[in-house]
């Protein structure tokens, strides 16, 4: 299997970091030893994602710009009338997007999870826009500018909160390591995907028997 690197290199701060092989990717599934978090910073940049465009824009479900609904797999969300974005978080690693419409943005772009009781903190530092979109109810997509990256965001609106930061691969170290330093006073540290489906459960996206490894 051809080995793919994510393009983030992760800060361990002394922990050893347990990894697992997943379709070629080596992914971090938990730090040891595990310490409690106020804000989990994790990398999903092996998830699969797709650019959706086109006609098949209209058939996600999605009627407005700005909306995001989870699949039970996925986020999918609506970024503008042609185009919406799908990050897929538990569905399988060799994801066959079912038209030509979807362009497979894996390789493409990082993806990062902050989450916990004070992520809503650390992305108030981020960026300056309103990542609640109160004027939409349920979960929201938005893209925004974070220190000159173009970054897409999505809010579960979850309890505890959220987030799924997307970026262009190039700029991923950028935007992981700028969230290492926005979130440190408020307890942020670099935790693995575990970590990210323990929040998915709290917030009840996912049962334990529906955790892909």
């Amino acid at each position: 299997m051809i080995p793919r690197v994510s393009p983030i290199k992760i800060i361990q701060s002394g922990r050893k970091p347990i990894t697992e092989n997943q379709a070629g990717w080596l992914v971090i599934e938990s730090f040891e030893p595990r310490v409690d978090y106020e804000v989990g910073l994790v990398d999903l940049s092996h998830r699969p994602k797709a650019l959706v465009q086109g006609s098949s824009v209209q058939e996600l479900g999605l009627a407005l710009p700005g909306q995001a609904l989870w699949t039970g797999e996925a986020w999918v969300g609506r970024i503008s009338r042609e185009e919406a974005v799908i990050l897929d978080l538990n569905g399988p690693m060799d994801q066959v997007w079912p038209r030509q419409e979807h362009n497979d943005m894996t390789d493409g772009w990082a993806l990062l999870g902050v989450f916990g009781r004070h992520a809503a903190d650390v992305m108030a530092r981020l960026v300056s826009v309103d990542v609640e979109r109160p004027e939409i109810n349920g979960p929201v997509i938005l893209t925004t500018k974070c220190h000159g990256m173009n970054i897409q965001i999505v809010n579960p609106k979850g309890k505890p909160p959220g987030y799924l930061l997307a970026c262009e691969r190039s700029y991923g170290q950028s935007l992981y390591n700028l969230c290492l330093h926005v979130g440190h006073k408020l307890g942020l540290i670099t935790v693995g995907v575990n970590q990210l489906k323990e929040w998915l459960m709290e917030i009840g996206l996912m049962r334990v028997r529906e955790a892909q490894p």
